[in-house]
C-alpha cells in the first residue's frame, strides 16, 4: 500500500528485493532482519549465493533460471531428488564459491552434487 505522503507500507507479506541494485539502497538494505531468515541463507549470500534447501539426496548449484529448470528435470528423470539448492549470482567469484564450499557444514541427507554453469554469466574473476 502507498500513503498519500508517498511511502510503501507492507501488510503481512514476505518482500524481497533484487540483490544487483540493493547496493544503491541503502535505505532498503537497513530494513533487514536477518532474524527473520535461516542462517543457511545468510551464510550464502556472504557468497553471492541464493541457497534453498530441499528433501532430497543431490546438492545442486547453479548459475540461471533456465539451467536451474534443466538440471532439476535432470535429477528427476534419474529417479533422485535435489537435496539443497544453490544459485551463483553473477558477482560470485570462483574464489567466493569455493570459499563457501569449505566454510559449509557438511548436510548427511546428500549422496552427491551436482554443478551447472554458463560461462557468459560466470565472473571472470
Amino acid at each position: 500500500m502507498v500513503t498519500k505522503a508517498g511511502q510503501l507500507i507492507c501488510l503481512d507479506a514476505k518482500v524481497g528485493f533484487d540483490d544487483n541494485a540493493l547496493y544503491r539502497q541503502s535505505d532498503i538494505v537497513a530494513l533487514r532482519d536477518v532474524t527473520e531468515e535461516d542462517a543457511k541463507e545468510i551464510e550464502a549470500s556472504k557468497y553471492d549465493l541464493n541457497y534453498v534447501a530441499l528433501d532430497g539426496t543431490i546438492g545442486c548449484m547453479v548459475n540461471g533460471a533456465g539451467l536451474a529448470m534443466a538440471t532439476m528435470d535432470i535429477i528427476k528423470a534419474l529417479r533422485r531428488g535435489a537435496g539443497e539448492f544453490s544459485r551463483r549470482r553473477r558477482s560470485a567469484t570462483k574464489d567466493k564459491v569455493a570459499a563457501r564450499s569449505r566454510s559449509s557444514p557438511p548436510i548427511p541427507t546428500l549422496r552427491g552434487s551436482w554443478s551447472t554453469s554458463s560461462a557468459a554469466s560466470c565472473a571472470a574473476t
